[in-house]
């Protein structure tokens, strides 16, 4: 017993290559750590595959972490420039939960013109899908950056 109870893997790209995935999963499982060390991952909702997900699910995965910045489309994918539409992200988060698998939300708050009812769509959609750790960061630009 290594005292550890769950890794948390912060590879942004971690769900992109749908090969490299079912043999991390497959190789996770083989090790038998699936029953021993429940693991979590960054994703995007387009990343979400429904071929995968099972073998996320089945190999240990508890936890998907979900960039969504903003429930409202113009703050998500003009502002933020995601390029996400509202049924993959809907589709992305309801497949997750289907399968057991929590969702931990990314939301931006306080963007450039965004208004308070916008703001309101991210903690509706919250409540409405059942995100069970949204997580809100104060919009703050880079210097240099757009």
């Amino acid at each position: 017993d290594w005292g550890m109870r769950m890794v948390y893997f912060y590879d942004l790209n971690f769900l992109v290559n749908p090969r490299w995935l079912r043999e991390f999963t497959d190789e996770y499982k083989r090790r038998g750590l699936h029953r021993t060390l429940k693991w979590s991952a960054y994703t995007r909702a387009d990343h979400v595959n429904p071929n995968t997900l099972e073998s996320l699910r089945d190999s240990g995965c508890v936890n998907l972490r979900v960039g969504i910045e903003a429930a409202n489309p113009y703050m998500r994918n003009v502002l933020y420039e995601k390029d996400v539409s509202q049924e993959v992200l809907l589709d992305a988060i309801r497949q997750i939960k289907r399968l057991g698998i929590s969702v931990t939300g990314y939301f931006m708050a306080g963007g450039p013109g965004e208004r308070p009812e916008w703001l309101l769509e991210s903690l509706e959609l919250v409540k409405r899908e059942g995100v069970e750790y949204p997580v809100f960061f104060l919009y703050k630009p880079l210097a240099g950056t757009d």
